[in-house]
């Protein structure tokens, strides 16, 4: 599968597929509920990399563990807050070419089933090589079958 080489900020981009409006509550989860949780790494079992947010914003796949995340059960979904660095507070979320990475807006926040980490309704997380970064990207069961990653909290 070619995918369109990210640029710019991962911010700047259309969302993907939005959660029906009953998936989604109207406002963010506050404070008090990203305070009590506790912040994770997230990483693949198969290769032992970790997914970081860059500069940019866009998630990528490194050696070292550099992004700590917030795992939040919201009403009925998981959503994952980026909880330390420049993207403190935004949303993990898919862009409409299935590059994962942080929105700001609550109304661009993706949810996730969790433990393992996977992407509803896009199935399948994978690595994706190019501009010379491993970026993630979802809907891997339908674009990348035989590159799937287990991602995981630790």
């Amino acid at each position: 599968m070619e995918r369109i080489a990210p640029e710019g900020l991962f911010n700047d981009t259309k969302s993907g597929g939005k959660p029906d409006s009953f998936a989604r509550p109207n406002s963010a989860p506050g404070q008090e509920v990203l305070a009590s949780a506790q912040a994770v790494y997230l990483r693949t079992q198969e290769t032992g990399l970790y997914v970081n947010i860059n500069g940019s914003g866009w998630a990528v796949l490194e050696s070292n563990p550099s992004t700590k995340y917030v795992l939040v059960t919201y009403y009925q979904n998981n959503y994952i807050v980026i909880a330390d660095g420049s993207y403190k507070n935004y949303y993990l979320s898919y862009s409409n070419h299935y590059y994962v990475g942080g929105y700001k807006k609550w109304t661009d926040a993706s949810y996730w089933a969790v433990d393992p980490v996977n992407c509803s309704p896009y199935p399948g997380l994978y690595p994706y090589y190019t501009g010379g970064a491993n970026y993630l990207c979802c809907n891997g069961v339908t674009d990348a079958i035989d590159k799937l990653v287990t991602v995981v909290s630790y």
